[in-house]
């Protein structure tokens, strides 16, 4: 089945990824359902099927997810899939018995609330695009499928979230396996005690926590049931202690599948939790550290960042996309972007048919050793209801906007690998679509891969686009009325995931502001673990791998 085994580490990181299991569960098609898009994704991929202790049948990510323990608010470890209500005692007492049933601490947004109403459905079993999955069962032979109606209601309802998000656990919609979840003790988000590379290296290591071997059991379990594992899918923090707690991961990772695909996504911050003016500094160290121990262990790098330089104490520039309106100070806004290109541009690892190796994608990109990669995304895709899309194409101008801090991509540049992933244009030929965006791209792309079914950003995904897009997300030249029949269901999506000289610009900054840090700004990480010694090779090993993104080092490795 070609399974991927996806690593979740850290808040930020967290929100992007409970943002990208919602768009996905929001394409499954179910046995009985209209199908709208012929069947393209293997949503085994990442997906697993098991059974709870009630026997039905579950479904559920392979995944791995961590964070500290005030970000869980309303959910349990365990998940509730598994959960079961134990039946009552009987009680031996014949007087009146008055049961007091406690109120949940943590109050529910208007989202979850209707998801709970849902999940108190009876269910049955039902056949999700060729596997078995879980869903509502008929109340009545002769009525329509209530519970799936309900389901729909909620899918097409106009939630306001924006103001009630505080976690990503507070939009989570698809459930969890029991072994999904673990917590780092004794650190929170809102003392920011977890803010150092070197504290998540000793949360990873300490015996005491007892991390490593939860990791190692989690990791061994969702291995070992994968028939034809492809390798790991991680999207991590950098920026804090969940760099150290990444790359401590990371290494024993590689260690042991030595020849899987190996992917690191580590989205930043565009606001940061706290007001300190060294937040930034020590931003900038976690960073270095991670990017030079994530390419030591054959990790492909791919920075992703809503400003244009996430290391600086504040942030005044940050990146516009088309046809889009976020609000830059939400997480639960930012993240949702991160997570519609990262669906886009994982295309090509879970595919029905064509599917390419994660190994495949992650040696390609990473040809000459350039470990650190850029991904654009455009979305929604320029297109319209007046023109074919083969038109909308050849006379529009480059709409992809790049994610990667510091990446200039109006400066030519020698790209060594690039994969393009096109979602939700139909019956689009690879031959012409890569002719009419020759003059968007300075490089012929490795790896291109067209899917006919859009990303699907149905509740709880945030409003983020502009009153012109229609329900398909094309420009329909006039403000769309706010009401949940005419609300964007779906957008097309091209995203281009590549490696090439323009990330010289990020390497260089992070070199030369980490070449002048002296013991007076490293006090904090050295009283963490860091010695000098081990700084400055960093450093040196952080030059390397910026000369590796000039020509010199092409020629050289060509020889």
């Amino acid at each position: 089945m070609s399974e991927i085994v996806t690593l979740q580490l850290g808040q930020l990181s967290n929100f992007v990824g409970t943002h990208w299991w919602n768009v996905q569960e929001a394409s499954f098609v179910y046995e009985g359902q209209a199908r709208k898009y012929k069947s393209e994704i293997n949503h085994n991929a990442t997906f697993r099927e098991g059974n709870n202790l009630k026997n039905e049948i579950t479904y559920t990510p392979r995944l791995i997810a961590v964070d500290l323990a005030d970000s869980l608010n309303n959910i349990k470890l365990e998940g509730s899939l598994y959960d079961f209500e134990p039946e009552a005692e009987a009680i031996s007492w014949s007087h009146e018995v008055t049961i007091h049933k406690q109120e949940e601490a943590y109050q529910k947004n208007e989202f979850l609330k209707d998801l709970d109403a849902l999940d108190n459905v009876p269910t049955k079993e039902t056949k999700l695009d060729g596997c078995t999955s879980r869903e509502e069962m008929e109340l009545d032979e002769n009525l329509p499928d209530q519970a799936a109606v309900s389901a729909e209601m909620i899918a097409d309802k106009l939630y306001n979230l924006d103001d009630s998000v505080k976690s990503w656990s507070d939009y989570l919609k698809t459930h969890l396996h029991p072994r999904s979840l673990s917590v780092v003790k004794k650190f929170y988000h809102s003392d920011n005690s977890f803010n150092i590379h070197g504290t998540g290296v000793a949360a990873y290591r300490n015996e005491s926590l007892d991390m490593r071997s939860d990791m190692e059991d989690k990791v061994h379990f969702f291995t070992e049931e994968a028939d034809n594992l492809q390798g790991f899918n991680l999207i991590t923090d950098i920026y804090d202690g969940f760099g150290g707690f990444a790359t401590a991961l990371a290494a024993e990772v590689a260690d042991d599948f030595a020849k899987k695909g190996c992917i690191a996504f580590c989205p930043f911050q565009s606001v940061r939790n706290t007001q300190e003016s060294s937040q930034s500094l020590h931003d900038l160290i976690n960073t270095v550290q991670s990017l030079v121990k994530f390419a030591q262990t054959g990790f492909t790098v791919v920075p992703l960042s809503m400003v244009d330089n996430p290391w600086v104490s504040a942030h005044h520039s940050h990146k516009r996309l088309p046809g889009v309106m976020y609000k830059h100070n939400l997480p639960y806004h930012t993240s949702a972007i991160f997570a519609a290109a990262l669906d886009c541009a994982t295309l090509s690892n879970r595919l029905l048919c064509g599917s390419l190796p994660l190994a495949h994608l992650t040696d390609t990109l990473s040809v000459s050793h350039r470990m650190v990669s850029n991904l654009s995304i455009a979305m929604p895709v320029p297109l319209d209801n007046v023109r074919s899309p083969m038109e909308a194409f050849a006379t529009c101008c480059n709409p992809m906007t790049s994610l990667t801090p510091l990446y200039n991509a109006s400066q030519s540049a020698t790209s060594t690998a690039q994969s393009l992933a096109l979602r939700g244009v139909r019956d689009l030929c690879s031959s012409p679509f890569s002719h009419s965006i020759d003059k968007w791209m300075r490089f012929d792309p490795s790896m291109l891969t067209l899917v006919d079914q859009p990303c699907s950003i149905k509740a709880p995904f945030p409003h983020i686009f502009e009153s012109s897009l229609g329900k398909t997300g094309c420009n329909c030249g006039e403000p769309r009325p706010k009401s949940p029949a005419v609300e964007i269901q779906s957008v097309a999506t091209l995203t281009s995931l590549s490696t090439s000289d323009n990330s010289k610009g990020m390497l260089s900054h992070l070199l030369e502001r980490s070449s002048k840090l002296t013991q007076r700004h490293l006090h904090k990480h050295i009283e963490a673990g860091l010695e000098e010694d081990d700084w400055t090779e960093t450093v040196n090993d952080l030059r390397g791998l910026l000369e590796r993104y000039s020509n010199e080092s092409e020629e050289l490795d060509s020889d």
